[in-house]
């Protein structure tokens, strides 16, 4: 048994391994050797000031050096670089490296190198490429990583983040621009600058260009590996690992020196930037004048004797003492340059966000909703939330979040509002900052929760990674990607195809249940619902949901979960699932049964399954299209019309309360009340239609009034007269527990005009 087990894993899994070989090549742009090719273009600056005649190269290899076949460019008087247009063959994240030239605000020759990261699918905008001490920290700590992949970039960039304390939003900003990241380039610059002098100081020997990248690389990694341990920047620290790696013996007092210097300069460059209004122009001054100040710093490290005490200098710099003579030149055409007049700008990383949205199985009521920010899968609780209110809708107002962010939106709890039965798993969908609008709707739904689960299996995840992921669906499915992020109770087929998703996760989650023989946690339980969900994408990704096979669904589960289904329990899930998919095949074809009936759909397929849950066996489902669309309303001598009257729970909860929210047009505290009813839920959005429960036995008492059933009145406002506005009176239930409903046009202001029709329409929940 188990070796036969064992061989329909293997044949399973070589035939998955084929059929993604297949899928990936069908969707690849590839060369004559079969690597992706993709034509970027690039321009920026390098800047610690603006550095001239640096030499820019792209590392195409990722060999850390310019090779004479790779592209390379001069940077001009104010920092600036372009490339045209570039192929790049495979390379997803590529090094730009800049070395050499003369940093224009202290006129000294720049004898370090400079990295910056491209994500060559995401290339940055024109001129917005930039090479800093602060991209370089990133790059260093991104090319330490075991692999190159999207999610060790952002980790590197988070890293150094918050290594520095600075926003993550401001990695790739311009020094020159925003004050905040100045200051951090300034102390990372000055920094390793102190650490080289006495690093080589204690190697005793002249450094050729060579031996110094090779020590400044040295220096950068160990800064990296002690913030990877620690979290925040430890000189002492950093020293000690510089040893190593350099094999060097760096003195005691040296270490505290640069330990009390490092933390001296720091406060000087943050108290600079905090109290002054700064321009790119006294920028450019500061630096000069640091840099003379620490020259000072510099040859007091380099003449210490051994053990000899150090005392930390005290940086004391106010530019605005004297005049500010020390500007960059901006004779220049390059669209990089920095207005010199301007204040250097401290721009916002946020922004403002309001929002709406549903939850949908049918709509779920008491539902809890939250933004994922830290997209961990679990609703924090700091992270934003709210609950939906009795027909699925949920909003959100005046959220601070952080732009060029794709934040998931999380909803679960509540009660299905068709089945009034607790709603026990959890939809997701993902929401993009950017394109978001007070108007913006989102639906959480099974196709949303599923485009959710790959769009994080993507590398990169932007906008285009979740249309991808939803166009991707939408074709496994035969739909659009517009139909994936729909609320799926306003299209029956979409409806049908959602509900046989949602009840084939139930049926394969009761039948894994089973199998485990124990109670789960909450935390179990999620798990086996998330990895239910990764096999069914899987094997719909691969054969499309027509050819779905539960089968291999069932064989993934198993593989994920280690265990083994019972070919009993295997026989009873593919037999119920495949006899749900042909009641919804034949129900949502059917011409009598209209969206407004979907709930009862939902709620007759859920009854006829209820003993399969039971008893743990197939059962035939007995589900007609009568058997949805039966109605409630009086039918003889009727007239059909989808928009009668309403259902049974606003007859319950909105009509005889005469504190209703709707608002009220006219009221009789002892006759009746009449009622404007302003939601279209339900109705023919182009009309608002008036409703109104009578009481019985009085006597009106308006000037003009209708009798329209036996001793039922309805009175009429004159005003009310609107050609093409229809109202729908209903009565109370009969003896037979049906309703009556008159339907007529308020096209006369003479009461005597208005002829009144029987209708009736098909209910669409909580039938009596």
């Amino acid at each position: 048994m188990v070796g036969s087990i064992c061989l329909k894993y293997l044949v399973f899994l070589f035939f998955t391994y084929i059929s993604l070989i297949l899928f990936t090549g069908c969707e690849t742009t590839s060369s004559s050797t079969g690597n992706t090719i993709k034509k970027i273009t690039l321009s920026g600056a390098v800047i610690d000031g603006y550095i001239k005649n640096s030499s820019v190269c792209l590392d195409l290899n990722m060999n850390g050096s310019c090779d004479v076949s790779e592209p390379s460019t001069l940077t001009s008087n104010s920092g600036a670089f372009s490339f045209g247009d570039i192929n790049v063959t495979g390379t997803l994240y590529m090094p730009v490296i800049a070395s050499g030239g003369t940093d224009t605000a202290t006129n000294k020759s720049f004898t370090g190198k400079f990295k910056s990261i491209v994500d060559t699918d995401n290339a940055p905008q024109a001129g917005q490429l930039f090479v800093t001490p602060l991209t370089d920290m990133i790059a260093t700590s991104f090319l330490n990583s075991p692999a190159q992949t999207y999610s060790s970039l952002q980790a590197s960039i988070k890293q150094i983040a918050v290594a520095y304390k600075i926003s993550e939003g401001y990695s790739n900003k311009s020094p020159m621009q925003y004050a905040g990241v100045f200051a951090i380039t300034q102390e990372i610059q000055q920094t390793l600058a102190l650490i080289e002098t006495a690093a080589t100081k204690a190697k005793g020997i002249s450094l050729t260009s060579v031996q110094l990248l090779q020590l400044q690389r040295e220096i950068k990694s160990a800064i990296i590996t002690q913030i990877s341990e620690d979290v925040d920047i430890n000189i002492e620290k950093v020293l000690t690992k510089l040893e190593t790696l350099s094999t060097i013996t760096i003195p005691a007092n040296e270490k505290s020196f640069l330990t009390a210097q490092v933390a001296e300069l720091k406060v000087a460059i943050d108290s600079f930037v905090a109290n002054k209004n700064l321009t790119a122009a006294n920028l450019n001054t500061y630096q000069a004048a640091l840099e003379t100040e620490q020259g000072k710093v510099i040859a007091a490290l380099e003449n210490a004797a051994s053990g000899a005490s150090l005392t930390p200098i005290k940086i004391n710099i106010d530019i605005f003492a004297v005049p500010d003579t020390n500007t960059t030149d901006t004779n220049t055409t390059d669209t990089n340059t920095t207005d010199t007049n301007s204040t250097v700008p401290v721009e916002s990383n946020t922004t403002t966000l309001s929002f709406g949205g549903v939850m949908v199985d049918s709509y779920i009521s008491g539902a809890k909703i939250c933004l994922d920010l830290d997209s961990n899968g679990v609703c924090g609780t700091t992270e934003p939330s709210t609950t939906t209110d009795g027909n699925g809708t949920f909003s959100f107002t005046n959220l601070k979040v952080n732009k060029n962010t794709m934040i998931p939106l999380i909803g679960f709890g509540g009660t299905d509002i068709a089945t009034n039965k607790s709603f026990s798993g959890e939809f997701q969908s993902i929401l993009d900052v950017n394109s978001t609008l007070p108007t913006t709707k989102i639906a959480l739904t099974p196709f949303t929760d599923l485009a959710k689960v790959l769009f994080f299996q993507s590398t990169i995840k932007n906008k285009a990674a979740f249309e991808a992921s939803a166009t991707n669906l939408g074709s496994a499915f035969g739909l659009s990607s517009s139909d994936i992020v729909s609320d799926t109770m306003q299209n029956i087929q979409l409806f049908a195809l959602s509900q046989e998703i949602q009840i084939t996760k139930s049926l394969i989650e009761f039948v894994a249940k089973k199998v485990m023989s124990k109670t789960l946690t909450e935390v179990q339980k999620k798990d086996l619902q998330y990895k239910i969900k990764n096999a069914l994408l899987t094997r719909i990704l691969d054969n499309g949901y027509q050819n779905l096979s539960i089968s291999e669904v069932l064989s993934v589960l198993e593989l994920d979960m280690n265990i083994i289904i019972p070919d009993s329990n295997r026989t009873f899930v593919i037999s119920q699932i495949a006899e749900v998919k042909r009641v919804f095949s034949l129900l949502s074809t059917d011409a009598n049964i209209h969206e407004w009936a979907l709930p009862r759909l939902q709620s007759v397929v859920e009854t006829a399954l209820e003993p399969a849950y039971t008893n743990s066996t197939y059962v035939d489902m007995n589900v007609t299209a009568e058997s949805v669309t039966y109605s409630i309303f009086d039918k003889t001598d009727a007239v059909f019309d989808a928009s009668a009257c309403i259902k049974d729970t606003y007859y319950k909860n909105t009509l005889i309360d005469s504190n209703a929210t709707e608002a009220i047009r006219a009221s009789d505290s002892v006759n009746g009340l009449t009622l404007n009813f302003n939601n279209n839920s339900g109705f023919d959005s182009a009309n608002k239609v008036v409703l109104y429960y009578p009481l019985l036995g009085a006597t009106k008492t308006n000037e003009s009034v209708t009798v329209f059933q036996n001793s039922y009145y309805f009175a009429f406002d004159k005003a009310w007269a609107n050609t093409g506005k229809q109202i729908y009176i209903q009565t109370p239930k009969n003896t037979n527990g049906l309703y009556g409903c008159q339907r007529a046009k308020l096209d006369s202001n003479i009461s005597s005009e208005i002829q009144f029709t029987k209708v009736y329409r098909y209910t669409d929940t909580n039938a009596s």
